[in-house]
């Protein structure tokens, strides 16, 4: 899942070359300095011996001072919207969640329960949360945010599970974002079981459903088996495995005169699906359940996708994660506040953050991968011309 680019996610400077040319093209600078090394190595070599290579020889290496120029330029600050007359203030929690949180009723009302008391906790400017101290929040919150899977149910089908909801958001007397498995009873999977979705689901403080969110872009063989019918999988990959019901579009949310998009888990590694879900956004929610692992390099890992999504479109990420790496990302890059305490990925806690969700008119957001479309007009381009070198007409 990962490219080479994100090494540079914690390296500011060059990350931010990606808002030229996004992660893609932070690989490519990284490729093309290597080469640049071993061409001018190379070159050097051929001048000892004295042959006299052509200018030619040199193209990686000018490639690569023009590569650096553009990281350099990159720094400059796109001249900012005007600030709105105050800040969104958000509140993220991560409350954590294992399989033994919702193999019952009672633990699933257990999980709900935590994020409930977490998140008045937060939004209360509480000095203590579950398991580690909170940051208050002047006032109450514009949002608070829940991650992936937070809120074990079939929403809007389970009824109860929805009053529950809309409870809770009364209750903290703001917006509550969440996210559940998406069922309606009116929609059916060729069985006549409900279809159910990935989904996230904003719900009003006067306790209405403002807006929700299908994932579009699902994990192969845990949300969905590809070519199913076609391949016959071994059952101790597919098991009993029922295929989600992919989104269709991508959802804009509004909250406080602000929009903002949401991507779960998955979909945060995509940075085309990245770009075309904020577009027209002034800020992105990302949702994540990393639960499956508990290694502090994999966590690191998604969060640094995230940092690099964020330069690449010029916008602020709020990201709620389960466990490990909750985080609030400026569209520089910068960590601006994140999730820490004891237990490491299985840590439990919140952060509130006020900010100006202004977005920067990045070259990526307006022109996507606009280097690799170009790569794939050279490529065969040169190809063909080293073709007619090795094979000269006769």
């Amino acid at each position: 899942w990962g490219l080479i680019g994100y090494s540079q996610a914690p390296v500011l400077p060059a990350a931010r070359l990606s808002a030229w040319a996004g992660v893609y093209g932070v690989s490519f600078v990284i490729l093309l300095v290597n080469v640049a090394v071993a061409e001018i190595a190379w070159v050097a070599t051929r001048a000892r011996i004295g042959a006299r290579p052509g200018l030619a020889s040199l193209a990686p290496s000018l490639s690569a001072l023009v590569a650096v120029v553009l990281a350099v330029a990159s720094q400059v600050a796109t001249p900012a919207a005007p600030l709105p007359e105050r800040p969104l203030r958000v509140v993220a929690v991560q409350g954590g969640i294992h399989p033994s949180d919702s193999a019952s009723q009672p633990a699933r009302h257990a999980l709900v329960e935590r994020y409930r008391r977490m998140s008045l906790d937060a939004v209360n400017g509480a000095a203590d949360a579950v398991n580690g101290a909170a940051d208050a929040v002047n006032g109450a919150a514009d949002l608070v945010v829940w991650p992936e899977a937070s809120f074990p149910a079939a929403l809007p089908a389970d009824a109860s599970a929805m009053r529950a909801a809309a409870m809770i958001a009364a209750e903290l007397g703001t917006p509550l974002l969440l996210a559940s498995s998406g069922a309606d009873k009116r929609d059916r999977s060729p069985d006549r079981r409900p279809a159910a979705a990935n989904s996230a689901f904003l719900v009003g403080p006067e306790g209405q459903l403002r807006g929700r969110y299908d994932k579009v872009r699902l994990l192969p063989f845990n949300e969905y088996v590809p070519l199913r019918g076609w391949v016959p999988w071994p059952d101790w990959i597919v098991s009993d495995l029922e295929d989600a019901v992919p989104g269709r579009d991508w959802t804009a949310f509004a909250v406080d005169g602000y929009r903002f998009a949401v991507l779960i888990c998955w979909e945060n590694l995509f940075p085309h699906d990245f770009r075309a879900a904020s577009e027209g956004a002034d800020f992105v929610v990302s949702l994540t359940n990393e639960s499956f692992t508990t290694s502090p390099v994999a966590h690191r890992q998604l969060l640094d996708m995230n940092r690099m999504r964020a330069v690449e479109s010029g916008v602020w990420i709020v990201r709620a994660a389960t466990t490990a790496e909750s985080a609030i990302i400026a569209p520089t890059g910068e960590l601006v506040a994140r999730v820490t305490g004891p237990g490491g990925a299985d840590a439990l806690g919140s952060l509130a953050e006020a900010f100006e969700p202004v977005p920067r008119n990045t070259l990526y957001r307006r022109a996507g991968d606009w280097l690799v479309a170009l790569q794939a007009l050279l490529l065969p381009a040169a190809a063909a011309l080293r073709w007619r070198q090795l094979w000269p007409r006769a």
